[in-house]
């Protein structure tokens, strides 16, 4: 009878709490690198953009939109 009772604390534990865990630090995982890797695009492209934003000039006034 213990050991069945060993065997469900063990089941309830890794299905209650292990397994919703890890797919806690797995999605983090994902999203830190899919993070990661747009941060270092937005960095690839600023000077690009800079060059961009300064031969615009001062056309964008930055005003109401209405």
């Amino acid at each position: 009878m213990s050991g069945l009772f060993v065997f469900l604390v063990v089941a309830v534990f890794y299905l209650a709490i292990w397994t919703p865990a890890n797919e806690f630090v797995a999605n983090g995982e994902r999203d830190y690198a899919r993070h990661l890797k747009l941060l270092e695009y937005l960095k690839s492209t600023e000077p690009t953009a800079r060059v961009s934003k300064r031969q615009s000039g001062q056309r964008h006034s930055g005003g109401s939109l209405l």
